[in-house]
């Protein structure tokens, strides 16, 4: 018991003597690192505020497009949004599988498992804008293509096309 009564009586000794202490703090007019130094004569000077950030965007398309059993084609939609800085540009266009066939396309292929499989048939790819400036990520808009595969006949067909994506300077 004597020992809680001890313990009790050097906190509120300590209390008291904290609340009693002046706090002192100082200054310094020059720090050559951080700081400017500023006469008497009561002139004011320049601060200068910095902000970096690596530009951060996210782009969405589509996983799976289906095309139209009647018109053979398909819209589609490319979505970019979030922050990237004004001197930059994103970049989202369909890949050209078939470098030797001019326009960006690929080929479906038929899916058939018995029988004779149908030849590849050539599916085009369009899609007129590519890129999305800082002001457009931020207002989170999307572009259109299409792809078309006019000749394609009956049957269960898939191809495949990939976009690239990039982060490029702005011109």
């Amino acid at each position: 018991m004597n020992k809680n009564k001890i313990l009790t009586a050097v906190m509120a000794g300590t209390m008291m003597m904290g609340s009693a202490l002046p706090v002192c703090a100082a200054t310094t007019d020059y720090d050559p690192i951080s700081q400017t130094e500023v006469g008497e004569d009561g002139t004011s000077r320049d601060t200068e505020v910095l902000y970096t950030r690596a530009s951060s965007y996210s782009v969405v398309i589509p996983k799976t497009i289906v095309l139209d059993a009647v018109s053979k084609d398909s819209d589609y939609a490319v979505r970019v949004y979030g922050d990237i800085s004004s001197d930059k540009k994103v970049t989202v266009a369909p890949q050209d599988a078939l470098t030797d066939i001019e326009g960006i396309n690929f080929y479906m292929i038929d899916q058939a498992t018995a029988g004779t499989k149908k030849a590849n048939v050539q599916a085009d790819v369009t899609q007129d804008v590519v890129d999305w400036t800082s002001a457009e990520v931020t207002a989170d808009t999307s572009k259109d293509g299409n792809v078309a595969a006019p000749t394609i006949t009956a049957g269960n067909w898939k191809g495949t096309f990939n976009f690239n994506i990039a982060l490029a300077d702005a011109e």
